[in-house]
């Protein structure tokens, strides 16, 4: 009698270490698949961001397609890139509006707008500080205290969920720098415009337009101005 009960015992044992091995396996199964699916959306996401490509993107950042704690995870992931889109979306309009800057040294602008280049100026200095301020937000929201602060303070003392949502997030830091090496170099040539038109501005007395070219009273001055231009030029080239 004691040993059927003793095997009736160890039988039942088994039987409920099974089932929780099974739904241990099923709960691990299930919780992979959702950040299988997270993950593939995450990157989905910063690549529309980045390229671009607003079609869909609203309803996807605004929907949830998680469950459990992985809802507080998609969340935060989703406001983050939210503030990423505003930013792109800005610095792209900007850069969609680059034949402005770029064209401002043809000569149809130079006789409207010279000798004082009042417009001409005004555009180049509201472009860099436009453009100025959104580097600085991009770069500090790509910072992993920022990008942190967007979970729950739930979230973040779970390693876990931290350690997972920070990775996929920061996934693409080499890709972020590149995009601010691109703002910069951006920037960078927005600047030497600026150098030039300063220049012509307060040397407006030692130059005039013959034949749709700018000619100097002095060679100092042509060769400080073409100087200024090969500047424009490498930017061009060194950016294609």
């Amino acid at each position: 009698m004691k040993k059927k009960i003793i095997i009736l015992v160890v039988v039942i044992l088994s039987i409920i270490l099974l089932a929780f091995t099974v739904i241990l396996f099923t709960s691990v199964k299930k919780d992979l698949k959702i950040e299988g699916n997270l993950t593939k959306e995450i990157t989905e996401l910063n690549l529309l961001i980045e390229n671009n490509d607003t079609s869909n993107i609203n309803t996807r950042l605004n929907t949830i397609t998680t469950s459990g704690d992985y809802v507080l995870v998609e969340k935060a992931a989703k406001n983050y890139l939210k503030d990423k889109e505003k930013i792109f979306k800005e610095m792209y309009e900007i850069l969609d509006n680059s034949d402005n800057i770029e064209n401002l040294l043809m000569i149809d602008n130079i006789k409207t707008d010279g000798k004082e280049f009042t417009n001409t100026i005004s555009l180049i200095n509201n472009t860099g500080s436009k453009l100025t301020k959104l580097r600085d937000e991009y770069q500090s929201l790509s910072s992993k205290e920022k990008i942190e602060s967007y979970l729950s303070k739930k979230l973040r003392e779970d390693d876990y969920y931290n350690d997972y949502y920070i990775n996929e997030l920061m996934a693409d830091m080499m890709n972020n720098q590149k995009n601010l090496d691109a703002i910069n170099e951006y920037l960078a040539t927005v600047s030497k415009l600026k150098d030039i038109f300063t220049f012509l501005r307060e040397n407006k007395d030692n130059w005039n337009l013959e034949n749709d070219k700018i000619m100097f009273n002095s060679e100092t001055l042509y060769n400080y101005y073409e100087g200024l231009l090969t500047g424009i030029s490498d930017d061009k080239v060194n950016n294609m």
